[in-house]
């Protein structure tokens, strides 16, 4: 019953003040955006628990007194995910602002521990992950998914792609893409012929979502585009989150393997970084 915002930018909303609870979360703790939103924060007087293996934002937590969980450090920030994520559903929990996640989250361990376990040295037709690589090689994917829930999903698999893979990719959600995307599978058509549509799939997805990824994928076979559909696994939602996630990292690492690229360098990134500092 209480709202929640992903901010993703240099400042907070408005509506931000001593009433607010604030997650600043940075794998480093030297993200320059979440250091600014927290600064603002602190400005406006909110609570605020950081999530962070070091950096500035561990040593502004200490010196004002904010909550700290920290994490360990020495790995790449997309390798950390359940450090970043877990704390900081086990506190919303503690806090009774969303119900206790513990069985959710010792299902979701078992479920990877399982999917590992089951696809050690399973051919492209058996290994889901393997197969998404084997048909995205050499194309440009396209993931589809519920605006409900999945959304963070295809944020995942997206930057998964760019990272590990060096793979641009593209994403969009249910039902809005039926307003506008559809229409522009068509042009420039030269290009669209490497094109592969990943719909992701889950059980409590709504009905109507549900029948526009049929009629969506009906349309788009018809016209002669390559769809693949991938299910989520596990009972409870959190499961079937991470099942996707666990699906979507291993075909971006797959993938990589594929490109013959290294997935863990990111020159990019840190060339980025570096350049920013001068300025």
């Amino acid at each position: 019953n209480i709202p929640i915002s992903v901010v993703r930018d240099y400042s907070i909303p408005a509506f931000v003040d001593e009433d607010s609870l604030v997650f600043a979360t940075s794998y480093s703790g030297n993200t320059e955006e979440t250091i600014s939103m927290y600064k603002d924060a602190e400005s406006r007087g909110a609570k605020i628990i950081t999530i962070t293996s070091g950096g500035k934002l561990e040593k502004s937590a200490e010196e004002n007194s904010n909550l700290l969980v920290k994490i360990p450090s020495g790995l790449p920030p997309r390798c950390a995910l359940g450090y970043s994520f877990i704390p900081a559903l086990v506190l919303l929990s503690r806090l009774s602002i969303i119900k206790d996640k513990t069985n959710a989250i010792d299902e979701a361990v078992s479920l990877l521990k399982k999917m590992c376990k089951d696809d050690v040295g399973l051919s492209a037709k058996k290994n889901i992950s393997k197969e998404i690589a084997s048909r995205i090689h050499g194309a440009f994917p396209v993931i589809y998914a519920s605006a409900k829930h999945m959304n963070a999903v295809t944020v995942r698999w997206r930057g998964q792609l760019s990272e590990n893979a060096k793979t641009l990719s593209s994403s969009h959600v249910y039902p809005e893409l039926n307003h506008n995307e559809i229409v522009g599978w068509r042009e420039p058509s030269n290009i669209l012929k490497k094109f592969v549509v990943l719909t992701i799939r889950d059980k409590n997805n709504h009905p109507r979502v549900k029948a526009r990824m049929d009629i969506t994928n009906s349309i788009l076979k018809k016209s002669g585009f390559k769809v693949m559909e991938v299910n989520s696994k596990g009972q409870s939602l959190f499961s079937r989150i991470m099942s996707l996630v666990y699906i979507g990292d291993f075909a971006s690492f797959y993938l990589s393997i594929l490109n013959k690229i290294d997935p863990t360098p990111v020159k990019r990134i840190d060339y980025l970084k570096k350049q920013l500092s001068r300025r």
